[in-house]
């Protein structure tokens, strides 16, 4: 091995040693169409319960990031379930050379239909706005 390939792979050696010694990187992960505070204040004011549909919704936040179903205690029909979100997390080095994550904030949008009626959203914010 040449005097230049030795420096070259020293000096990546070195690179990565000095990422690895700063400690925290911060990583983030968006999901598509993370809901805000601003989208959702609207959501009781724009939507009408039982009248509003799935094109409304739509207008409103833009394409879900999921869809699903839910059949919650005291419902007589299953809803289906829209799901928009994001997560943002900070990735650790741990002095072993593992990767520890730390969420520093969630936020999570569920819309809720009977058939293509909206009839509801439930919010979740970590750390709370």
């Amino acid at each position: 091995m040449n005097r230049t390939v030795l420096i070259g792979r020293a000096r990546l050696l070195a690179a990565a040693a000095v990422t690895a010694s700063l400690g925290a990187v911060r990583a983030e992960g968006v999901e598509s169409n993370p809901p805000t505070s601003a989208q959702v204040a609207p959501l009781e004011t724009r939507l009408q319960r039982g009248t509003s549909t799935k094109a409304d919704v739509e207008r409103l936040l833009g394409p879900a990031a999921g869809q699903g179903e839910s059949e919650l205690p005291g419902d007589t029909v299953r809803r289906i379930v829209w799901y928009y979100g994001a997560t943002e997390a900070i990735n650790e080095w741990t002095k072993y050379g593992a990767i520890r994550v730390a969420i520093t904030e969630r936020r999570t949008l569920l819309i809720f239909f009977d058939g293509d009626l909206y009839t509801g959203f439930l919010w979740i914010a970590y750390p709370a706005p």
